[in-house]
């Protein structure tokens, strides 16, 4: 017997229901992952930065960073020398600074810096004038401090070199009195005066020509003559 039309139209509308819900259930399934090529052996995660590191910089690189830094906080050069030089009392009393107070200190750089502030260095085909430096500061400064310590070693010399005025100087006197003796208690005493004396008793030309001779016995055969001539003076 051939199905009715109401068969038909139920088998329809049950195709039709069947082909919605496998439909719902490919559109609920989660989407395939998307292949991913696998990651060089050579590369990471961790960004990298294509700025170099200022430890690879050079001096000049290095002092300009340095410098970059101070106008970052507000510092200036002078100030910062201020502060490394027993500056205030929290310097004085922060470890890092003593530390790197010491180390410039007893530097042996210390001594050239000093003197290319006195006489910066300048190429030999410049037609421009020598730079002035801190010539007239550390001129200054030298003077005074000479000065100063001169005049404190002389005081220390005063008392082996004064007489009583009470007491005649008799032959004996000045016969103990030798330059050799005076001259041990001003090495020792007052070596500054010692090295004045020894470095105006001969020329720098003099230093560099006569390499096997002690300047210090020119300037004690020198005394000595006067000592002699002083003796002989006295007994006449």
């Amino acid at each position: 017997m051939p199905p009715s039309d109401a068969e038909i139209l139920n088998d329809l509308l049950g195709a039709r229901d069947s082909d919605s819900e496998e439909s719902d259930l490919e559109s609920q399934a989660e989407p395939e992952a998307e292949e991913i090529p696998p990651m060089s052996q050579g590369s990471t995660n961790t960004p990298t930065s294509s700025a170099p590191s200022p430890l690879s910089f050079g001096l000049k690189g290095k002092v300009e960073s340095a410098l970059k830094f101070f106008d970052d906080i507000g510092l200036k050069c002078d100030d910062f020398l201020v502060g490394m030089s027993w500056g205030d009392l929290a310097c004085n009393q922060d470890l890092k600074i003593q530390a790197q107070r010491t180390l410039l200190l007893q530097s042996p750089k210390l001594q050239g810096i000093l003197e290319r502030w006195t006489t910066p260095p300048r190429s030999k085909n410049s037609k421009k004038s020598r730079p002035k430096g801190a010539r007239a500061v550390m001129e200054k400064f030298m003077i005074e401090y000479t000065t100063k310590t001169l005049r404190d070693e002389l005081n220390v010399l005063a008392p082996m070199l004064k007489s009583s005025t009470y007491v005649d100087v008799n032959e004996s006197t000045l016969a103990d009195t030798t330059f050799e003796d005076l001259s041990s208690a001003m090495q020792t005493e007052a070596p500054t005066v010692w090295e004045l004396l020894c470095s105006l008793a001969t020329t720098p030309k003099q230093n560099t020509q006569n390499v096997h001779k002690n300047p210090e016995k020119v300037t004690l055969r020198s005394e000595h003559h006067k000592e002699s001539q002083y003796l002989q003076d006295f007994r006449s």
